[in-house]
């Protein structure tokens, strides 16, 4: 499976996400941020985030690595599945599905409750359509970054439920795919937006690597740092081109100037280079 390099994310799971770590309650919210290592070379007011809301605790690893991710561990699926169905039904127009593995022939999904003391009840609910689909939920936020979101999925009685996949626990990640620039000779970090369900697109500069190294070597401003492959179902290069366009057009006021693309994010302005079989991202300016 090819994922986003960026998130290292579902083989950073499974390294992580076992039943012996420490588990750690979070009242209300759960916030993920891009770490000090990285913003102490950007320049920005305020680097965008994203928290999620809820009522009550739910637990979560307390050693994962990252500020920008987060594993959910130890928790009632039923209040964990609700949690996460009103997410994504909230961006259900900004969400992109990626179908990893459908296990057939399932009469029953495991499912576990747990008490106010902390007590499992392990329970096995009927499956209607005989399926347990295995995805990979990426949304747009209003902020421009991609959350991401690994879990099963099954329906009992017209309801769909998101729980733990059998060798992972559900995990959450922020996107924060960087590029970096330099301004009369001084280096510095700025984050650049890509198009939803461009998933399987590799980028090498982002909170994967340490920020000492993006900025001490020369090789980051080069372009090749910052060109993406297209979506893999779309079929012609004109309709994979149209989708990037489309993309910046829609969410980061794209327009065209002397016959080139140009978007904007977060006060940055950007170039688009379309190729035949890739697109490339170059900052241009800030524009304040």
């Amino acid at each position: 499976m090819k994922k986003l390099i960026i998130i290292l994310l579902f083989t950073i799971v499974i390294l992580l996400s076992g039943c012996a770590n420490k588990v750690v309650p979070n009242d209300g919210k759960i916030t993920l941020y891009l770490d000090e290592e990285f913003t102490q070379y950007m320049k920005y007011d305020e680097v965008p985030s994203f928290t999620l809301t809820f009522e009550g605790n739910i637990n979560t690893i307390e050693h994962v690595g990252a500020t920008h991710y987060t594993i959910f561990a130890s928790n009632d699926d039923f209040k964990l599945s609700e949690i996460l169905a009103e997410l994504l039904e909230k961006y259900e127009d900004r969400i992109y599905i990626d179908l990893i593995e459908v296990s057939e022939d399932q009469d029953v999904a495991r499912i576990n409750s747990r008490d106010e003391n902390g007590e499992v009840t392990r329970l096995s609910y009927p499956v209607d359509d005989g399926k347990v689909y295995y995805e990979d939920a990426y949304i747009k936020l209003e902020n421009g970054l991609q959350l991401g979101i690994d879990y099963r999925r099954f329906v009992n009685e017209g309801k769909d439920y998101y729980v733990w996949r059998e060798k992972n626990n559900i995990s959450m990640i922020l996107a924060y795919p960087m590029m970096v620039i330099e301004i009369d000779g001084e280096k510095e970090l700025i984050l650049t937006t890509l198009p939803i369900g461009v998933h399987r697109t590799k980028y090498g500069v982002g909170p994967n690597l340490r920020a000492e190294n993006l900025i001490n070597d020369d090789s980051y401003l080069e372009d090749a740092m910052y060109t993406f492959l297209y979506m893999e179902n779309l079929e012609t290069i004109e309709e994979k081109q149209q989708y990037v366009i489309d993309y910046y057009v829609d969410y980061h006021d794209g327009y065209v100037e002397d016959n080139k693309i140009y978007f904007e994010y977060l006060n940055i302005k950007f170039l688009i280079i379309l190729n035949d079989d890739n697109f490339v991202l170059r900052f241009v300016e800030k524009l304040s």
